[in-house]
């Protein structure tokens, strides 16, 4: 039997590897059953035939993949991102576990000068308590899922039935957040699964020392009990709170 021109060959092996390359190697079944049948074409080597087998393959896998990425965005639904709290006087959603538990940063960890949060504790003081405050707003860090802007003010209710305003004076990293990024997760001394909504910025040196080694501002009084409201008041105007201010050589 007379053996075709090597170039031939080639040029068939060659359409062949640019199918593998195409379908991503094999992709699924229906991918797999058209290789077969080009594998075939060049074991014969049966020259027309094998350029209209590879021309039908090759029409074959690319409806093969339109059809399979239809179904698939058909198929796949994506979680729908919490909207963050815009509108004034909005009711806030509140987790569905307790939200007694009130943690606390030091604001000087708040150092760096060209930052909004900075300039917010250079306009702020500390109170009896040991709170760091803006007007009469406590300064506190937030989940994304509520805000993500220096400057926006919150009513909060607890169930003692005390009412305050806080202001965002920092936002919580979405990484140590719920899946919703509303609170940070944590475990209670009673063992008990709890949301740490509210983080507030405080004074160390001026802290109850019993606060500060219980962790937790749930035992100062007036901020004993789990949230119970939480209303948008809108943002604070009076300084600019969004501009990040460098140096200029």
């Amino acid at each position: 039997m007379k053996r075709k021109p090597i170039y031939i060959e080639v040029f068939v092996l060659i359409c062949f590897l640019l199918i593998l390359i195409f379908c991503g190697f094999s992709y699924g079944r229906g991918i797999s059953a058209k290789l077969e049948e080009v594998r075939k074409a060049i074991s014969e080597c049966n020259y027309k035939d094998d350029i209209r087998v590879i021309e039908r393959s090759l029409e074959d896998i690319k409806k093969y993949f339109e059809s399979t990425s239809e179904t698939e965005s058909e198929s796949v639904t994506y979680p729908k991102e919490p909207e963050i709290v815009n509108k004034v006087n909005q009711k806030c959603e509140l987790p569905d576990i307790s939200t007694k538990v009130k943690l606390f940063t030091d604001y000087k960890c708040y150092d760096l000068w060209y930052t909004p949060h900075y300039r917010l504790q250079k306009a702020a003081w500390t109170d009896k308590q040991g709170l760091r405050r803006f007007n009469n707003d406590y300064i506190v860090a937030l989940g994304s899922f509520y805000s993500v802007k220096i400057g926006d003010r919150f009513e909060i209710t607890l169930d003692t039935g005390r009412t305050f305003t806080v202001i965002f004076g920092d936002g919580k990293a979405d990484v140590d957040c719920d899946d919703r990024n509303m609170y940070t997760p944590y475990v209670d001394y009673n063992g008990n699964r709890v949301a740490n909504l509210l983080e507030f910025i405080v004074d160390e040196k001026v802290l109850d020392s019993k606060v500060y080694d219980y962790g937790d501002l749930d035992m100062l009084e007036g901020f004993e009990g789990d949230i119970t409201g939480m209303i948008y008041l809108g943002r604070d105007e009076s300084r600019d709170w969004d501009t990040y201010e460098y140096k200029s050589d």
